[in-house]
């Protein structure tokens, strides 16, 4: 039988770096199993240490652009082929194939379809240098294998909960995010999400964090989905566009057991939403924070500085509006020009003239609010970026407080 370990690296940028379960190894893991393979699943968040590989047939790591430097020292500690996926080498590949052994491979995309490839070259002896893999679709993946980690030891955002995902992908295309799994947007099917659900129940979870981009980009399902889970008695956390909430969805959200609404609302200036071709209003978004704590629910804003034309202004209408609209909780990352991002791609577009190539750099919220400039254009030199962030996070601090 083929035995192959997944890994996910350590994050030492990150406050907590062991809040949240490795749910894509998990996928992985329960695509494996039921190729015949047996997993194992090693987390080495919150320090604990690489177990002996030689047992191995392979070893697959998890790499999204901030983890290079850990990834790349984890490679020579490993006694067996190793796999490399996630996002750098999927936007970046060149540069992964650069930082990986003879007889190591990349895996680029959403693995799930390139496992039963990946197994068969493996056992063949033919393990290739860089698989490429297609959309699959998401009622044909497995339930991800929960049972593979001790799930209870996870705090995401502090709450004993665990995480369901609905779908696959964003139909949105803000220039500062980077998705793995691309513009084509992909449900689960309802019943399948209850019977995800449904086993965290017996796993003995009763709250639950949904962890999609935005759950209300197609609002009927949303709709029959919250229909479902009400019998359910759980209580659960999501996010939504604020373009598209309305009463009567924050009423049933409510009604079926939510707590918590978070949003990106980014910033308070127009100009710069406009810039990050967000496609949404600061009213809008202040109307939507209202709305939500109107229905009974917190309201969380992810709020974004440093974003190309970002200037000392904005960074005030930014406070202003945080003050005019008071969310329950926030969050404040620093932008980053993310490998696979649209201001990756078209620096020049954006005004970009110097790029770090120091991946390590590449994290957006780091501890205790901390961040490290990777990128300047002529208005926002490392200094200057340095001086908004911290403006707008003790800003925050005091008028969200």
């Amino acid at each position: 039988m083929t035995r192959i370990l997944l890994i996910n690296p350590p994050s030492p940028y990150l406050e907590n770096d062991a809040a949240y379960p490795p749910m894509g190894l998990l996928y992985l893991a329960a695509v494996l199993e039921d190729l015949g393979c047996h997993t194992d699943i090693a987390d080495l968040t919150g320090g604990r240490p690489l177990p002996p590989t030689g047992g191995y047939d392979l070893a697959g790591i998890t790499c999204v652009t901030p983890n290079v430097p850990q990834v790349e020292r984890l490679i020579p500690q490993i006694d067996c082929p190793v796999m490399v996926g996630g996002p750098h080498p999927t936007f970046l590949p060149t540069d992964m194939i650069n930082r990986i052994r003879d007889g190591d491979c990349i895996v680029r995309g959403e693995a799930e379809t390139a496992l039963p490839r990946i197994v068969a070259d493996l056992t063949a002896g033919q393990l290739g240098p860089d698989y490429l893999c297609g959309l699959p679709e998401p009622d044909q993946i497995p339930l991800p294998h929960r049972t593979k980690i001790d799930l209870h030891r996870y705090r995401p955002g502090g709450d004993a909960c665990t995480p369901v995902y609905t779908s696959r992908g964003c139909p949105y295309r803000c220039a500062f995010c980077s998705k793995l799994a691309g513009t084509t947007y992909r449900r689960f099917s309802v019943d399948r999400v209850i019977r995800e659900v449904t086993v965290c129940k017996d796993l003995g979870f009763h709250k639950i964090v949904f962890g999609d981009d935005n759950m209300n980009v197609n609002p009927a399902y949303l709709s029959t989905l919250l229909t479902a889970l009400e019998p359910l008695d759980i209580a659960f956390r999501l996010n939504m566009d604020s373009r598209r909430i309305t009463p009567d969805l924050l009423a049933q959200a409510h009604a079926a057991g939510c707590t918590e609404i978070s949003m990106g609302i980014e910033s308070g200036s127009q100009r710069i939403l406009d810039a990050m071709q967000k496609q949404a209003r600061v009213d809008t978004n202040a109307e939507a924070i209202r709305m939500v704590q109107d229905a009974g629910m917190l309201a969380k804003a992810y709020f974004m500085v440093n974003f190309p034309g970002e200037t000392a202004e904005t960074v005030e209408e930014t406070l202003r509006f945080a003050e005019a609209t008071r969310p329950d909780r926030w969050l404040l990352s620093a932008f980053a020009p993310l490998p696979g991002s649209a201001v990756w791609l078209n620096p020049n577009r954006y005004g970009i003239t110097a790029v770090s190539k120091t991946w390590g750099d590449y994290y957006l919220v780091g501890k205790d609010g901390r961040f490290a400039p990777c990128f300047e254009t002529r208005a926002l030199p490392h200094a200057r970026q340095i001086e908004f962030h911290d403006r707008l996070l003790h800003g925050l601090r005091e008028v969200c407080a």
